[in-house]
């Protein structure tokens, strides 16, 4: 008998999932149209796929200028998409541009599809082979509202899902091969903030050692090919913007960052009290995750945890990768098929959270860190009630 993680919730519980996206759906909509999100002003939809296509044409044109100054990139974007789109810098390291270097060479709408469509196959392929109903699963994860806010807005959340669920899923198995997609998962450095501390405490040496080379040379690799000072600019320029959106920005984006940092900026709390707050959840989550990887533990419920945690220790983060938090309630059901009245209340809360966030966020209560919390302690719970076990087994195909 091999062995292959079993997703044994029926179909029925699928399904549940399935109609409350659409019913969560139909409220994104409602909402577009009360924000006067859903127009005709040129682009409706893929506002972010717009930037990583726009910065492929300046890094070919060797713009890198541009590229890595937030004002100069929001004019002439404007202008090549002939329509203003607000606030949409580049705002990513260098090292980022590997992966958005080949979509000036798509279609402009049809490249849009192959973007979701190959980056959605990798993820739900990491998460949903290991089910005994993959395509279901996969259809569950697709519908879920991260995952429709990242489709509607053309991101990379896809992308920064295979990356974390597929590098934590094989460590003990492929320590090496965990270690690259870790390494490759730099280019989003936000969510990185966890992994060197949980690998070397759950001793994956040689999947830290891998990582921490990939990451150099992505870096070194940058450098060499567009020069050191797209760095300088990255840190002198981007990153001050970001931070400066962090502290005063407003609008849907805002209200769709489900962080500690944001939380307290709903509250009317001083900038300082916010970092602290955020500092504080943090070093909380940090200290959590390091404890629960120093132990013997179910790897998919630890694997889980991460991509939770993940989202709670840093205060930069966008509804449109919460399509993670969902592959991570599908992995967590996965090895607690049977959940109570209450943990499907909490998985429901959980799912609708896009759309939670906006709803709450307007009469500024921060529901988003709250529920994310809340579902971090339920799989530290599940982890603690199953230690030295590990994940559940279906028989190999075929055995």
């Amino acid at each position: 008998m091999g062995g292959r993680r079993l997703f044994s919730a029926s179909p029925r519980q699928i399904r549940w999932f399935v109609v409350l996206s659409a019913i969560i759906a139909g409220g994104f909509f409602a909402l577009g149209v009360y924000f006067k999100y859903v127009d005709t002003n040129g682009r409706i939809l893929a506002t972010d796929y717009a930037v990583f296509r726009f910065a492929s044409f300046l890094l070919w044109d060797g713009d890198m200028a541009t590229l890595f100054d937030p004002e100069a990139f929001l004019k002439a974007h404007d202008a090549f998409e002939q329509v203003a789109l607000g606030f949409s810098p580049f705002p990513y390291p260098p090292n980022a541009l590997w992966f958005v270097a080949p979509l000036k060479f798509l279609p402009e709408h049809f490249g849009m599809l192959i973007w979701l469509g190959l980056t959605f196959a990798a993820f739900a392929w990491a998460v949903c082979r290991q089910t005994a109903r993959p395509w279901l699963c996969a259809l569950a994860l697709l519908v879920s509202p991260g995952s429709i806010v990242n489709i509607a807005t053309g991101q990379n959340g896809y992308l920064s899902g295979a990356l974390l669920a597929a590098g934590l899923l094989c460590l003990q198995t492929r320590p090496v091969l965990a270690g690259l997609l870790l390494g490759l998962l730099s280019y989003k450095p936000q969510f990185g903030l966890l992994l060197p501390f949980v690998l070397l405490a759950g001793g994956y040496f040689r999947s830290f050692a891998t990582a921490a080379a990939v990451t150099l040379l992505l870096i070194a690799g940058s450098m060499m090919l567009f020069g050191t000072q797209p760095w300088f600019d990255y840190l002198r320029d981007v990153m001050p913007a970001q931070r400066g959106f962090l502290e005063n920005g407003a609008g849907l984006a805002i209200l769709t960052t489900p962080s500690f940092f944001i939380a307290g900026r709903l509250l009317g709390l001083p900038i300082a009290i916010d970092y602290g707050l955020q500092a504080v959840a943090g070093i909380a989550i940090l200290i959590a995750c390091v404890a629960a990887f120093r132990r013997p533990a179910n790897p998919v419920l630890r694997a889980a945890l991460i991509m939770v945690g993940a989202f709670l220790a840093t205060p930069y983060c966008s509804s449109s990768d919460l399509g993670i938090v969902a592959a991570a309630q599908i992995l967590a059901l996965s090895q607690r098929p049977q959940p109570t009245p209450g943990e499907y209340l909490l998985h429901g809360l959980v799912w609708a959270l896009p759309l939670l966030m906006v709803v709450f966020s307007l009469a500024h209560i921060p529901i988003g860190p709250i529920v994310l919390s809340l579902f971090f302690y339920r799989l530290l719970k599940d982890m603690r009630s199953t230690e030295g076990q590990s994940a559940t087994l279906a028989p190999a195909r075929g055995s």
